[in-house]
């Protein structure tokens, strides 16, 4: 069969070189009918009926040829035959997209924009909006990271009724130019989203996230107030930590003061602001953010951390009583008896000269529970018989005694006894309490 197929072809060649293209078609045709799958032959063929003016059978063997090579996987071959298709049919929609779908297996990115670009200008021509839509998805699909063509995908969409699909195409445009740095035209595609005025909270969150991002949380704020949306609790946070970043701390303690207890997710900004508060010494505006710290921080079991604050703010205030409860009652919690012992010998002298005397005795009776040195019991007797008497005279004349001995570290008197806690009143019920410390004492200190 070989020689009779090369035979045919030298005589076809023949007739190539008289230019006779019928009779040299006649016997490609022959040579073809007996190896159906050569290739060669096939483009041959194609390539003859082009010579002689014949489109549609041309296109008809080259579409058999292009079949060929992809079935066989061979890609590159495929997509020079759809290009010599293309150029004697250009705006045959099936093979354009055929030919983009070709360039996309084989990474050709920008070669497969081109095609399916083409594509759409066909389709939009013809009014056929639906499908004009399905290939600038195509073209956004190949780079989701290309702000030009999500934008593209975004305007057309908006332009036919898709507004949802817009404003989220919108959306990752800006966000694929904010992160390739390019602000400038993140902030031209935010207004378009603002233009559209969305309400929907989820994609408000993210949206909020960009303008952060691209330094327009201020614009981002005014949005929401105007959509009354910083009361709900998730964004009342984003926008206390967007003042946060802009060293707005007046605006973020206005937001979060209050609403700490009632939505947990406040109380990270709340503890950068007392802590900023603590650091420029401003005792009253950090007093003013403990109460929902103190109570959050039990309940969020971030202990430590606050305690770390109270001890800077407590240097700041040294004779501040309610402040040395708290850090007292923190210290329980954390079982830190050495420390504790300390923090409460100050402030049962305060609480003394304060004249705060039943806080005093129940603050004695803590470090009697939590302390090392026997003479705490006595100290405890003497102002629990002082405390009987209610008068003010024995009540202030035991106070001195109470805090010199608390100074020096000995009770330096004959009233001195070794007694039993139970004896002078530490029941097992007020022990177990202290030990416990449940949220009914915290409550209490923040009152």
């Amino acid at each position: 069969m070989n020689e009779k197929r090369d035979k045919l072809l030298q005589q076809a060649g023949k007739y190539l070189s008289l230019e006779k293209l019928g009779l040299a078609l006649e016997i490609y045709l022959k040579v073809q009918e007996m190896e159906p799958e050569d290739t060669t032959i096939i483009n041959n063929i194609g390539d003859l009926y082009v010579r002689r003016g014949d489109n549609v059978n041309a296109l008809k063997w080259y579409c058999t040829l292009a079949e060929k090579f992809e079935l066989r996987e061979q890609i590159a071959n495929a997509i020079a035959i759809y290009r010599k298709i293309l150029k004697l049919t250009p705006t045959d929609q099936r093979i354009i997209e055929m030919l983009a779908d070709l360039y996309v297996g084989v990474k050709q990115v920008q070669n497969a924009k081109s095609q399916y670009q083409a594509l759409v200008e066909i389709k939009m021509s013809g009014n056929d909006h639906a499908q004009s839509l399905r290939i600038l998805q195509k073209i956004s699909d190949l780079d989701p990271t290309c702000p030009k063509a999500l934008l593209e995908l975004a305007k057309f969409q908006e332009r036919y009724g898709w507004e949802r699909e817009a404003l989220e195409n919108y959306l990752k445009a800006a966000t694929a130019a904010a992160q390739k740095n390019d602000l400038q035209t993140a902030r031209q595609i935010v207004e378009d989203i603002f233009r559209l005025r969305p309400t929907h909270e989820e994609f408000l969150k993210s949206f909020f996230l960009l303008l952060r991002r691209i330094d327009l949380s201020e614009k981002g704020i005014s949005y929401l107030e105007s959509l009354s949306l910083i009361e709900e609790p998730e964004f009342r946070v984003m926008v206390a930590e967007a003042h946060l970043e802009q060293g707005n701390f007046d605006a973020a303690q206005s937001l979060v003061q209050g609403f700490v207890t009632k939505c947990p997710g406040l109380y990270e900004p709340a503890m950068r602001i007392f802590q900023e508060r603590i650091a420029r010494g401003n005792v009253e505006a950090s007093l003013e953010m403990l109460n929902d710290i103190f109570e959050t921080s039990v309940h969020l079991k971030d202990e430590t951390a606050l305690k770390v604050s109270l001890d800077s703010l407590l240097d700041l205030d040294p004779n501040n009583i309610r402040l040395l409860k708290m850090l007292t009652s923190m210290l329980i919690r954390l079982n830190d008896k050495e420390r504790l012992e300390t923090y409460l010998q100050r402030l049962v002298i305060l609480q003394l000269k304060s004249e705060c005397f039943d806080e005093a005795l129940e603050s004695l009776n803590k470090i009697v529970i939590y302390g090392k040195a026997s003479f705490y019991l006595d100290l405890f007797q003497l102002l629990k018989e002082a405390t009987v008497t209610g008068r003010t005279e024995t009540l202030r004349s035991t106070s001195l005694r109470v805090i010199h001995a608390l100074e020096n570290g000995k009770l330096d008197s004959d009233h001195a006894r070794g007694l039993d806690a139970r004896g002078v009143g530490v029941g097992e019920e007020y022990i177990r309490m202290a030990m416990e410390l449940d949220q009914e004492e915290y409550a209490d200190l923040l009152k």
